[in-house]
């Protein structure tokens, strides 16, 4: 696992504090006062190593009884917690590579909700099927350190989230992508079919396997992916440290975008089982952050596994909506008339002659800058409908290095559109489940 970006990876150590013991630490952080050498982006917050926070880790460090695990690079770093990409020295082949999640000192064991749900899944009828599409636990352990007990959470080396790479290179880009598809509504139809949601269904937790390591040496694996960069950390004298809860540099995450594809292949595994719940007992809360929740999550925290299908990407929840309104209509009641506070603000009570939503405004559509757009800038316009939404095709974009631009021929724009408008119904009643998508024909073409 390369990425941690969900929500569990904006919480700092000391806001998940374990209900037996709600206390901050009385004492400053031993962070306070350091500093590091180079800018400190796209790495976890210095003041995450503090009691209940990270366990200090150095490259070439063992983890796990008999220091099974040996670190050599760093593959995701958050405020949950650290992934680092390890050597399993116990394997029949030494040459075998896995992903380590080190979780903050803060999560106790009988809560944490990637083990509870590896004990779902592990027995379920069938997950020998979905084993490659789904990512499942291969070991676990805790590990004590001057912060606290951490569990560590072992993992398939699994690469980067669905990349511009593959795309880029494939002779069929559209075939690539829809067999994406297909795999993850796999993974979530098995799910479902055992009444168990994923709860932060979105493509950060979305990667690619990685294929032609195991069996390499440490040498040669690190030539493939980079050299590990290091970020010293200093007093702010500039000299070194003495402090055992932080380490003496922190890891830059391995770039896969400057892997050679070789390595990554086009399979996708579904990973990050967090904030997965049964559907007889769905969370007062979900942490699915806002341009990947269902309307009824948004109007009235309402969760089941309707919320995974339906998806969009907006930045905000009044911007989701008023994109949800210009391409499907008015929202049913009550939502319309009273749930969605700010709905005034951005649409006329009544719609028009055609059904659509009108805007207060003497256009009929919310101006270009207020409403962000899935497709390139020279193509930005507003969609009344999903049709509409797809004319100009598709931009994958992986600023700052390029993008590519797909057209959609017209006949499965049309099968395309019908496919999101199963997926996209207000009413979660509505919604296709993710057995009857695999049947689209979408899918087939």
């Amino acid at each position: 696992m390369n990425s941690i970006r969900s929500a569990h990876s904006s919480r700092s150590a000391s806001s998940i504090r374990d209900g037996t013991d709600n206390q901050e630490p009385s004492e400053q952080p031993a962070s306070f006062g350091l500093r590091l050498e180079k800018a400190p982006f796209e790495l976890e917050h210095l003041h995450d190593y503090q009691p209940w926070g990270h366990h200090p880790i150095h490259l070439h460090d063992t983890l796990g009884e008999g220091d099974r695990y040996r670190v050599i690079h760093k593959l995701g770093n958050g405020g949950y917690a650290n992934v680092w990409l390890c050597r399993d020295m116990q394997a029949a082949t030494t040459g075998r590579y896995v992903a380590v999640k080190v979780l903050v000192a803060d999560v106790p064991l009988d809560n944490c909700g990637e083990l509870g749900s590896y004990e779902m899944l592990k027995d379920r009828e069938g997950i020998e099927s979905v084993k490659e599409l789904i990512c499942l636990l291969l070991d676990h352990f805790q590990v004590e350190g001057p912060n606290g007990t951490h569990i560590c959470l072992v993992y398939p080396l699994l690469g980067p989230e669905v990349s511009l790479g593959v795309l880029s290179t494939s002779q069929d880009p559209d075939r690539i992508l829809r067999n994406i598809c297909h795999a993850v509504v796999r993974a979530v139809s098995f799910l479902h079919n055992h009444e168990l949601c994923h709860g932060d269904l979105k493509p950060n937790n979305i990667l690619h396997h990685v294929q032609n390591l195991d069996g390499l040496s440490e040498e040669k694996v690190i030539q493939i992916l980079g050299e590990p960069v290091r970020n010293p950390v200093l007093k702010l004298d500039l000299l070194s440290h003495d402090e055992p809860s932080v380490p003496q540099y922190l890891v830059y995450p391995v770039k896969w975008e400057k892997v050679s594809t070789k390595y990554i292949s086009p399979n996708p595994c579904l990973i990050d089982f967090g904030e997965s719940f049964m559907e007889s007992k769905p969370p007062k809360h979900l942490g699915t952050p806002g341009p990947y929740r269902a309307p009824e999550l948004i109007l009235e925290n309402s969760i089941s596994r309707a919320v995974e299908d339906s998806s969009n990407h907006m930045t905000d929840d009044d911007e989701y909506l008023i994109a949800m309104v210009e391409a499907l209509g008015i929202l049913p009641e009550p939502w319309w008339s009273s749930t969605w506070k700010d709905r005034k603000t951005f649409w006329k009570d009544d719609p028009d002659e055609n059904g659509r939503a009108v805007s207060p405004r003497q256009s009929e559509s919310i101006p270009v800058e207020h409403v962000r757009s899935n497709v390139h800038p020279a193509f930005a316009h507003i969609a009344r409908s999903l049709r509409e939404k797809l004319a100009p095709g598709v931009w994958y974009i992986d600023a700052p290095r390029e993008c590519i631009h797909r057209e959609i021929p017209n006949q499965e724009a049309d099968i395309f559109a019908d496919l999101l408008g199963t997926l996209l119904k207000f009413s979660p009643q509505k919604r296709v489940s993710a057995a009857s998508v695999l049947e689209h024909e979408w899918f087939a073409l």
